[in-house]
């Protein structure tokens, strides 16, 4: 099942981030396959689109039609543009950084680049050789689009934009964490929980609590401090995600550090102070620096820009379709 899970990743990434192999598609062998449309100086081949199509087809199990066929056509033709002007713009991707990215890339998959190596052609058919070159050539197309467009959208990126994706993602990643707590609370009867005396008793509760971070200490505190006039009690929570916990607690919760004493808090029933026992944060789970949300704004940006820009490429290209 592993094995299996791992090709799937292997076959997704190989279709997003590779297309076939066009830019020296020119050999003997292509003169015996059907040309099915020429840009500038390259052609694309009717095997070309076949075998892209059958990528395809595996990987979001639809069926080969017409649709599907002009999507892969024009997907290639744009592919060989962007090689072309990559060529004429003298981009390269040499092979330490495309053995770095396949070194990365298997290790998030729980692999190294030997079992890569073995599992696309046993497993998928695909020649390791050929799957290098075409990620290589995307990888090429990425640091074209990044010169050509990237400088103008970097630009644009304002600090309140960064400070949007870093909350929202955050939310996401507040929303997937635990947090073991202890709550202590003294309880108000309602006759007394007036706003004088709700007010009274924080100020008094604050110095009480000042830089104290046993509990056991400051629920002994709390009763000689209110002559146990009141109900105190100390609560363990467990552990409880964001949407587990009281409306009320989660602005003060999700800002605590470990073995932190916030509070109190004031609620219906009285005042709480609330402990951070320890958090727990699911792995492959982190809050996003401000250069990863750059990034996800550049690339947000930069599929907005593509599709004019390569319309404008079409433009002064030479694209026959036979």
């Amino acid at each position: 099942m592993k094995k299996n899970l791992n090709i799937k990743i292997c076959l997704v990434f190989f279709l997003i981030l590779t297309m076939l192999s066009l830019h020296n598609c020119i050999s003997f062998a292509a003169y015996l396959d059907k040309i099915v449309c020429i840009v500038n100086d390259d052609i694309i081949t009717q095997s070309d689109i076949n075998r892209r199509m059958t990528m395809l087809s595996y990987v979001s199990k639809k069926h080969q039609t017409k649709v599907l066929y002009n999507n892969v056509v024009h997907d290639l033709i744009d592919i060989v543009m962007q090689l072309q002007l990559a060529k004429k713009n003298s981009v390269i991707i040499s092979d330490e950084e495309l053995d770095n990215v396949i070194s990365n890339f298997a290790k998030s998959n729980n692999m190294n680049p030997i079992t890569l190596k073995k599992i696309l052609p046993k497993q998928m058919n695909i020649n390791f050789q050929i799957f290098r070159e075409n990620l290589r050539e995307q990888l090429i197309i990425n640091t074209l689009q990044k010169e050509i467009l990237g400088k103008e959208i970097l630009l644009s990126i304002k600090d309140e934009d960064i400070e949007k994706i870093k909350k929202s993602t955050s939310k996401i990643y507040n929303k997937h964490k635990k947090f073991h707590l202890i709550d202590i609370v003294l309880e108000i009867p309602v006759e007394k929980h007036t706003k004088e005396s709700i007010n009274v008793l924080r100020l008094m509760i604050r110095k009480l609590i000042n830089n104290k971070s046993d509990t056991n200490k400051i629920l002994n505190d709390l009763k000689e401090f209110t002559e146990n006039k009141y109900n105190i009690v100390s609560i363990d929570l467990g552990w409880r995600t964001i949407t587990e916990l009281p409306e009320l607690f989660i602005k003060y919760v999700v800002l605590m550090r470990v073995h932190q004493i916030v509070g109190p808090i004031v609620a219906i029933n009285g005042l709480h102070l609330l402990k951070l026992l320890n958090i727990e944060i699911p792995i492959n789970f982190h809050e996003i620096s401000s250069e990863e949300a750059i990034n996800i704004i550049y690339q947000q940006k930069i599929k907005e820009k593509i599709i004019p820009w390569l319309k404008k490429q079409r433009l002064i290209s030479y694209i026959e379709l036979k």
